[in-house]
Formats: C-alpha cells, sequence, structure tokens
C-alpha cells in the first residue's frame, strides 16, 4: 500500500491527548463524606451541590415555557396563555429566590469558619485535586510536548469563546456580581410591567435575562473544570519536556570525549 494511503488511515496524533482530556472532564471527584456529626450548614451545602443539575433543569424548564406560552398569546391572541406565562414567570423568580437565600443562609456559618482559619477550604482543594488529576498528568506527560502544546492552545481559546458566548447573554457575571445583575433585572421588571397590556409580551425580557443570569452563574462549575485542565496540560507539557531533556542528556553522555588521552 501507497506511504501516503498509510498516512492517512493512521490516526491523528493529537486523539490520544484528546481522549485523555475526555476522560479526565467526564471524571467526577468522589464527593466529600459528611460526618453526621457535621454542622447543619455543610450537611445542608451539600445537598445544594448534588442538585444543582436538578436546579438548571427546572430553570430551563420554565424558561421554555415562559417563551412558548407568551409567543402563542401573542400571535394567536389567547389571553389565558398570557396568564400562563405569569405563572412561569413566578416560577423562575421563586426558584431564583429560594436558591440565592439558601446560599445566603449557608454561608453566613462557613464565612465565620473561614474567618478562624482561612487558609484551610483553599489548601484542602489543592490536595484534593491534585491527588484526583495526578495520574492524567502522568498519561498525557508520556505524550509528545509538541502535541501537548497544540491542544493546549486550542483548549483555551474555545474555554475563552464560550465564557464570551455566554457574556453575550446576560453580560459578564464575574464583573458584575450576581446580585448587582439581579438587581438591575429588578429595576427593568419595574419599568416594564407599566406598559400597557399591549405591551405584555416585552415581560418575557426580564425572566429570560434573570434566567440567563443564573445558567451563566451555574456555569461558573464548567469553567472551573475547564481551567483545572489546561493547569493539567501545562503541567504536563513541562514534564514532557523535561523527560525530554533528561533523555538527551542521558543519551549523550555516552558519546563524552576525555580531555586527555593515555599513552
Amino acid at each position: 500500500m501507497d506511504k501516503n494511503v498509510d498516512l492517512v488511515l493512521q490516526k491523528p496524533p493529537f486523539e490520544t491527548v484528546l481522549a485523555i482530556l475526555a476522560e479526565a472532564t467526564a471524571y467526577k471527584l468522589p464527593s466529600t463524606p459528611v460526618n453526621i456529626d457535621a454542622p447543619w450548614f455543610e450537611k445542608v451545602q451539600a445537598k445544594i451541590d448534588a442538585k444543582q443539575k436538578i436546579l438548571l433543569g427546572i430553570m430551563f424548564f420554565l424558561l421554555v415555557g415562559l417563551s412558548v406560552s407568551l409567543a402563542l398569546a401573542y400571535f394567536f391572541n389567547i389571553p389565558v396563555l398570557a396568564n400562563v406565562s405569569l405563572l412561569f414567570s413566578a416560577g423562575a423568580h421563586l426558584v431564583a429566590l429560594i436558591y440565592s437565600l439558601i446560599a445566603i443562609v449557608v454561608g453566613i456559618p462557613s464565612l465565620f469558619r473561614i474567618f478562624k482559619n482561612p487558609y484551610a477550604p483553599m489548601l484542602s482543594s489543592v490536595q484534593r485535586f491534585l491527588t484526583a488529576d495526578r495520574p492524567f498528568i502522568e498519561r498525557l506527560a508520556a505524550q509528545d510536548a509538541g502535541i501537548l502544546k497544540q491542544v493546549l492552545a486550542y483548549y483555551k481559546d474555545g474555554r475563552n469563546g464560550m465564557e464570551k458566548r455566554g457574556s453575550l447573554l446576560s453580560g459578564s457575571i464575574d464583573r458584575i456580581g450576581l446580585f448587582p445583575a439581579l438587581g438591575a433585572a429588578a429595576l427593568l421588571a419595574a419599568g416594564i410591567y407599566k406598559l400597557s397590556p399591549e405591551n405584555h409580551w416585552i415581560q418575557m425580557l426580564v425572566p429570560i435575562i434573570t434566567t440567563f443570569h443564573f445558567l451563566n452563574f451555574l456555569a461558573f462549575g464548567m469553567y472551573a473544570k475547564m481551567d483545572r485542565i489546561i493547569v493539567m496540560l501545562e503541567l504536563a507539557v513541562a514534564e514532557s519536556e523535561s523527560r525530554s531533556a533528561d533523555s538527551s542528556i542521558s543519551n549523550g553522555s555516552h558519546f563524552v570525549v576525555p580531555t586527555s588521552a593515555t599513552r
């Protein structure tokens, strides 16, 4: 068979790296077991972390129901569907309010513990991530450093593009802040709800904006995972280059020419 055909049939050299990254991305960190005697706020926080995907699904369902009911009410002039859209809107705001209040109440005792030992949570997270990520780093470091650099460059570009797309929908939450963004949405709602009944379709903007704010907030977990993958790739590149340098030195040591010859 022709050599060019063999090259075409071979897998791209970066596929192995991408397969390792896919495995690392899908890997779920073992949940920290909550002691029975743990404080109540730690138990509530653990349950909230476990139910984030359910909350995201509820918010998405309410957003779809609100958009569909308002669109049908506006184009087909069905007043009943307008009232239904108000129920979806109230549900979306209620879910957002409950989540915010629980997060505030649960976070207050944690703040006092952080004041006593501010570095303990960070060091605990570092130890947890190092233990979980080390096997993936070693597997990545066994690959070619040039391929790792290419994957790293494109992975960074994809991560930044994903965050920018989210910012285009509702702004950058990490710069504005969740509660200032919700306050701006509340002010917008106060002005929109004063409009005439013929312009009720504009009211759908308020829950849509609020929902996208929360979606961006919940997406921070995805961004954190991507940042960890970037750190893993950077460490793997450094280790791969270090191994290549050590290998070159060890191979070259066999050809050292002595400075003096014995007569």
